[in-house]
């Protein structure tokens, strides 16, 4: 009988400790991308690949900052852009097309550029928000216990997060560019002829946490925030730097983008 009792606390140990270990592999990361018809007050379901939900767009003004030599420069564009998101199984994701329009230097008057995407579309990733706190990373929910909220990512089509070789951030798989720009030949001053390709990823945020809409406003903030991702093969959140250059010397890239979802509402959640 003895026996058979310590069998019994055996196999409830085994168990609990097989849950725990279940529990921690199947924590979904997150964030994810949820829609719901107009109107409708309850929280939506995930959004399927096969089912995404497509948007356009179109902003004015959107700014990127950068130095040639020792001199800043600010070129300002105009952006239409078409894309759609979905969610892959660690968080969601989607694509975007943007298309420069107007641009032009803020600080050279009469200075025009031509702003030519590459790679399109290019990928969005749904990510955490990281203020460099180690508990940020634990494997915990993290808005309903960590407090934190989501941004968003992009960088260049056919590139993807990495582990870097120390195996304490990520890091983008390759060298690749989001746009390339051709100053004017005239105009521009020290700018004329001047090309160039802008490359890395850039971070832009939107609606809270569990907030529906259907004509969002993507943020661009214009600096070079740090952000956390979850990372299969170490089974944990790993941070990751986005980071943006031109003529490879640190860029920024600011402003906004109204976009509008064409058939639902879409919000961010963390489960």
């Amino acid at each position: 009988m003895l026996f058979k009792a310590r069998l019994l606390v055996l196999g409830l140990l085994s168990m609990m400790v097989f849950g725990a270990f279940a529990s921690t592999a199947a924590a979904e990361p997150g964030p994810w991308w949820h829609h719901r018809e107009v109107g409708n007050q309850l929280k939506g379901m995930k959004i399927e690949k096969q089912s995404p939900e497509t948007f356009e767009g179109k902003g004015e003004g959107t700014e990127l900052t950068t130095k040639v030599g020792n001199e800043e420069i600010k070129l300002k564009c105009n952006i239409k852009a078409k894309g759609s998101v979905w969610n892959e199984p660690a968080q969601g994701q989607g694509e975007v097309t943007p298309i420069y329009e107007n641009c032009e230097s803020n600080n050279i008057v009469g200075c025009k550029a031509t702003v030519v995407a590459e790679g399109t579309p290019q990928t969005i990733h749904l990510i955490w928000k990281y203020k460099g706190n180690a508990k940020e990373l634990e494997n915990k929910p993290q808005q309903q216990q960590q407090g934190q909220e989501w941004d968003g990512v992009i960088f260049p089509s056919g590139v993807a997060f990495v582990l870097n070789k120390a195996g304490t951030e990520l890091e983008l798989s390759k060298k690749s560019s989001f746009a390339e720009i051709k100053f004017a030949a005239t105009g521009c001053k020290l700018l004329n002829s001047l090309s160039g390709k802008a490359e890395g990823s850039v971070a832009f945020s939107s609606l809270y946490l569990n907030e529906f809409s259907k004509e969002p406003t993507l943020n661009f903030p214009g600096g070079k925030p740090w952000q956390h991702a979850w990372w299969q093969a170490v089974g944990q959140f790993v941070p990751f730097t986005a980071s943006l250059t031109f003529r490879e010397t640190e860029a920024k890239f600011s402003g906004q983008l109204p976009i509008k979802f064409a058939k639902q509402e879409v919000g961010v959640f963390e489960s």
